[in-house]
């Protein structure tokens, strides 16, 4: 149990995120009511840094990337799940279909911008399953040990 400095309620340890000295000091109701307002606040700042993000992203894509089927590994993303890159951009790796991988939202958080293997988030390699979008040999990690089905277009 912990109580939110913000709004001063004791909750379970679940309610607030964990960070690498220990967990944040406001639940994440709270820390999601101050970002919304952060950012509105704060328009341009948040624009800048969304705009930042993307141009990383645009130019670690390299020209043989097939970006329908990047659109395609996004598309068909399971709920619960984040696209992420398995050799991390911020440690030189590259966007393109056969460096992402569908991750746990909460795994995908929890180990920023490591490599999965730098992760201190504990999984064993039975966790990770192979799927195929588009033809492109793709891998997610489960968690929960149960079989995830990517969505598929209606």
């Amino acid at each position: 149990m912990k109580t939110c400095r913000k709004c001063g309620e004791t909750k379970s340890l679940s309610a607030f995120s964990k960070r690498a000295t220990g967990y944040q000091s406001y639940c994440k109701s709270c820390a999601s009511k101050y970002n919304r307002k952060y950012k509105q606040a704060n328009r341009e700042r948040a624009t800048a840094r969304e705009a930042q993000r993307r141009a990383k992203m645009l130019n670690a894509t390299p020209q043989y990337a097939c970006l329908d089927t990047i659109t395609e590994i996004y598309k068909h993303c399971p709920t619960g799940y984040h696209v992420d890159h398995i050799i991390p951009l911020a440690k030189g790796g590259q966007h393109y279909e056969h460096n992402l991988c569908y991750l746990p939202t909460l795994l995908n958080v929890a180990k920023g911008s490591k490599g999965l293997h730098e992760s201190t988030v504990d999984y064993t390699t039975d966790m990770i399953k192979p799927h195929f979008v588009d033809g492109v040999f793709l891998f997610y990690v489960d968690l929960s040990g149960n079989r995830v089905n990517p969505k598929r277009p209606s």
